[in-house]
């Protein structure tokens, strides 16, 4: 389904395979690999182009039939950004990795907060 999938966001968008591969670092052979089903991308891409169609990884992986994202997954994808570059949350957010979006966002919170008042 992934395969499928790919394809049809990819010519909906309007990009050639070379296109798509420049937007997400990755070789063209790549890119017609994952369309024929010969190869399946790493999460980081499979991230990078659920942001780049704006539709969910699950929609992607055909686990859902919606493909447009919600506010929850957006701020997610969000807090997974910020959490990449800013080392020092890592550990947190190792620690969080199974919780709520609720438990998340007061997380981050208090990082913000105890950096503060640091600086």
């Amino acid at each position: 389904m992934f395969a499928i999938r790919l394809k049809e966001l990819r010519e909906q968008a309007g990009f050639s395979q070379a296109v798509l591969a420049r937007k997400l670092g990755v070789r063209q052979s790549t890119v017609g690999m994952w369309e024929n089903g010969k190869n399946k991308p790493q999460n980081s891409k499979l991230e990078m182009m659920a942001s780049i169609f704006n539709v969910s990884t699950d929609y992607l992986l055909g686990r859902s039939d919606e493909p447009n994202t919600d506010n929850a997954e957006d701020e997610i994808w969000e807090l997974r950004e910020q959490v990449r570059r800013e080392p020092e949350r890592h550990y947190l957010f190792n620690m969080a990795k199974d919780a709520d979006i609720e438990e998340v966002r007061r997380a981050v919170a208090i990082l913000d907060a105890l950096k503060k008042m640091e600086g």
